[in-house]
């Protein structure tokens, strides 16, 4: 098959692209984008830098949204993305009426020109290392809670049997704070659709009553924290010693990095966020810095977009 360059492939295997899909980034995979929206393309540059896009339309408004940093299709990784490559995706205003941010692991160094851009960062684990690098690179408390969790006699599981007990936890994890979440229906379709591509991870204490779970989304190019959720009081270090046990299986399937997914530069001190940012710095890993961007084509439609997102939200808060 060829494909086009500077054009949009829609809904096509990443195969059909790139035969060696397993060194793509998991947020690549044809199966994770048909999870998203039922309209996702591959948009191939000039100089054949390659991105995954999820594309929407609804009521005559139509926008797309990245879900990865660009990859070369010759995978020669000397090579680096430009601002011209990033400029390309201007290209799609004939498609689209606007970007929306991209997913959080999609941090660039480039954006293009005129782009509305959030400072955004990740805490990136190397794997290559050994275990007792690994976890000497850890906090010192974070050191003491997994022992702790260990020996209390917590345990983790991994399978695809553990997903309506971990949404549950996810909505109650949400209604704590009154946020909105990825839908049942959403969920399950990531479920269904990455097969080994997708772990739902869930830690129990030593009377077998769920504590909390993550879900990750990997390949050997890297394990990314997708979702977290817990019960109010988790058991001391059961958290943490799930994220210890998934780094761990996941070094030794070969995975590259581990990939906390999110986090900003300068959080408010005292904040939730803040504290979600300490746990995860906490890990070892570097703190990767880029940006998130997003750009309007259409600004009537963007602000139309606006109001039915929030007519949306509202709705579903009123329903419970």
């Amino acid at each position: 098959m060829n494909f086009r360059q500077n054009a949009l492939s829609k809904n096509i295997k990443l195969s059909q692209i790139a035969p060696d899909v397993e060194h793509f980034s998991p947020f690549f995979l044809s199966e994770y984008l048909k999870s998203r929206s039922t309209t996702w393309a591959y948009y191939l540059t000039s100089t054949g830098w390659l991105f995954p896009l999820l594309l929407y339309k609804k009521f005559g408004i139509g926008w797309a949204q990245l879900t990865s940093y660009p990859i070369h299709v010759e995978k020669d990784y000397s090579l680096k993305p430009s601002q011209d490559d990033y400029d390309a995706l201007l290209e799609l205003r004939t498609e689209i009426d606007f970007f929306l941010y991209p997913t959080a692991n999609a941090i660039s160094d480039f954006t293009p020109q005129g782009a509305e851009i959030m400072p955004f960062g990740t805490y990136v684990s190397d794997l290559s290392h050994s275990q007792e690098e690994l976890f000497s690179s850890l906090h010192s408390k974070h050191r003491n809670v997994i022992r702790k969790a260990e020996k209390s006699g917590v345990t983790i599981s991994t399978g695809a049997q553990y997903a309506d007990d971990f949404f549950s936890l996810l909505e109650q994890t949400y209604a704590r704070t009154n946020t909105d979440h990825v839908t049942k229906n959403e969920f399950m379709a990531l479920v269904s659709n990455l097969g080994e591509h997708l772990s739902v991870t869930v830690a129990f204490d030593d009377a077998e009553v769920i504590q909390g779970g993550a879900v990750f989304l990997w390949s050997p190019e890297g394990c990314y924290y997708l979702y977290g959720a817990s019960i109010e009081r988790p058991t001391t270090g059961a958290i943490n010693y799930l994220h210890w046990n998934q780094m761990l299986k996941m070094r030794g399937y070969g995975v590259a990095k581990y990939d906390l997914m999110g986090a900003r530069p300068s959080p408010e001190k005292g904040s939730k966020i803040e504290g979600i940012q300490r746990f995860k710095s906490r890990f070892g890993g570097d703190f990767v810095a880029g940006n998130l961007w997003q750009t309007t084509f259409s600004p009537n439609k963007r602000k139309l977009h606006g109001l039915l997102v929030r007519a949306r939200n509202h709705y579903r808060k009123l329903r419970g």
